[in-house]
């Protein structure tokens, strides 16, 4: 389905192409910067529940480790249960106290 802009959001595109390029760059930063807006709310979210929650502060730095699939991560923190959690964290760090 083609982009159809009323002629105000047109107007508001052209003002903006002179200035930073075209369309889709416009379209291609918008994009990123919702995903951004997105990914810190769902961090923040999860960092507040984790330092809010005496069972997973303990944790911490388990939990916000620089894990590979951090976006899916963070998401389960922040909505996970809390037993779920901490028992993961805890095998983990039962796991690195063993090594």
């Amino acid at each position: 389905m083609p982009f159809r802009p009323s002629p105000t959001t047109r107007r508001q595109l052209d003002w903006l192409n002179d200035r930073f390029g075209t369309d889709q760059t416009i379209i291609t930063v918008a994009i990123d910067r919702m995903y951004r807006e997105e990914t810190m709310n769902t961090e923040t979210a999860a960092r507040q529940r984790v330092s809010a929650t005496p069972e997973l502060a303990v944790y911490e730095d388990i939990i916000f480790y620089d894990w590979p699939n951090w976006d899916e991560h963070l998401e389960w923190v922040a909505t996970a249960p809390v037993a779920e959690i901490a028992d993961w964290a805890k095998a983990i760090r039962e796991d690195e106290a063993q090594a």
